[in-house]
C-alpha cells in the first residue's frame, strides 16, 4: 500500500480495490449533504470502476491511521498531457477544518507537477462554500467557461509553477 503522507493522526495513501463501496459512501453523503444530486450513470459512474478509470491518474483516500477508518479521498484525472483535473475530494463532516484538504491541495499539485503537469483545473458548486474558498485561497482562478458536470457551476484552473 502506498502512503502519499501523514498529517497529525491522518496518513494519505493510494486507493485500493477493498476502499471502493467506503468511497462511494463518503462522497454520495456529502453530495446529499449539500442537496447535489448522485449520477451513478454519468459524472460519479468512475466510482464503480476506479481502478479502471484512473489507471492513467492517481486515486487517494485519507484515513485515521490507528482506525484505519477511510475520512476523504481525492482524484486527479489526465486531461491533456500537461493538464490535470482535481477531482473526487470529499471528507465527512467531522473530519473537516482539520487541515487535511489543503494538505490535499498541496500534494496534488507536487504529484501533477512531478510529472510534467502545468495545469490543473476543477469543477465545483457554488453551494460548496468552503471548497471555493480553499480553491481560491490557493490561487486557482474561476474561468468563464461551460463546465462539464450538470451539478457544477464553476469551473477553476491554477497554472503551476
Amino acid at each position: 500500500m502506498e502512503i502519499f503522507g501523514h498529517k497529525d493522526t491522518f496518513q494519505f495513501r493510494r486507493f485500493i480495490k477493498e476502499d471502493e463501496k467506503k468511497v462511494r459512501d463518503i462522497v454520495f453523503s456529502v453530495l446529499s449533504e449539500y442537496g447535489l444530486k448522485v449520477n451513478s450513470e454519468g459524472v460519479d459512474g468512475d466510482l464503480y470502476d476506479i481502478e479502471t478509470h484512473y489507471k492513467d491518474g492517481l486515486f487517494g483516500v485519507i484515513e485515521e491511521k490507528n482506525t484505519r477508518l477511510i475520512v476523504g479521498s481525492f482524484a486527479l484525472f489526465p486531461l491533456q498531457k500537461t493538464e490535470m483535473e482535481l477531482r473526487k475530494m470529499y471528507i465527512l463532516p467531522s473530519y473537516r477544518g482539520k487541515g487535511l484538504a489543503k494538505w490535499v491541495v498541496d500534494f496534488c499539485e507536487a504529484y501533477a507537477q512531478s510529472r510534467g503537469v502545468k495545469t490543473i483545473s476543477l469543477e465545483t458548486a457554488s453551494v460548496l462554500k468552503e471548497a471555493k474558498g480553499l480553491y481560491l485561497s490557493k490561487g486557482y482562478e474561476i474561468v468563464p467557461q461551460e463546465n462539464h458536470t450538470p451539478r457544477c457551476d464553476i469551473l477553476m484552473r491554477k497554472e503551476l509553477s
